[in-house]
């Protein structure tokens, strides 16, 4: 397998005003992502090597292998930078929008260990009463729970085996059993 280096920063993200309260320019580097995909010249996914390592981590769903990496860019997370910022982001969110409550997504694409750190960060620092949904979609109730456990129930997370059994009662119509309707699930 041919390895590619990533020497130079990759492109600039603006984060245009909203309604006058934030500018923020900020480059992204190889310290601050570590996966992207195919460029104009070349195609593919490619792996950025930095001093916070050089594989996928670990810290996510194993479902297909690693979920490390979606949707074209991934964040480096092990990175303490990227860490702050987010933090500082996600303050200024709150602070700006006075919400009660944030739904996070793709929640298995995510390091487990930066979200523990954020979602702590938030409950201490920020809202203590802060209403933290996650979608962790899978249709094994023990798997949902041992994420859960992991997080240390800080984020709650959508019963998808109840929205399966629902989904089957659907198609099946009059010819499902409603007495397993909560069966595999949460409730």
């Amino acid at each position: 397998m041919k390895k590619t280096v990533v020497k130079e920063s990759l492109k600039i993200w603006r984060f245009q005003p909203i309604r006058n309260l934030l500018f923020r320019e900020e480059k992204e580097s190889i310290r601050t992502s570590y996966g992207i995909k195919e460029g104009e010249e070349l195609k593919g996914v490619f792996k950025i090597h930095n001093e916070y390592g050089e594989e996928w981590t670990d810290a996510v769903s194993h479902q297909f292998g690693n979920y490390d990496y979606l949707m074209g860019a991934d964040i480096e997370y092990r990175n303490p930078y990227v860490v702050q910022e987010m933090k500082n982001w996600i303050k200024w969110y709150m602070d700006t929008t006075k919400v009660e409550g944030i739904r996070l997504d793709a929640l298995k694409h995510i390091s487990s260990d930066f979200l523990k750190e954020w979602t702590q960060y938030i409950k201490t620092e920020i809202n203590p009463e802060c209403y933290i949904l996650g979608e962790f979609w899978k249709d094994e109730a023990e798997k949902i729970e041992y994420f859960s456990d992991k997080m240390t129930d800080l984020i709650s997370c959508f019963d998808a085996p109840l929205h399966y059994n629902f989904f089957r009662a659907s198609e099946e119509g009059r010819n499902y059993d409603l007495s397993g309707i909560l069966k595999g699930s949460f409730l």
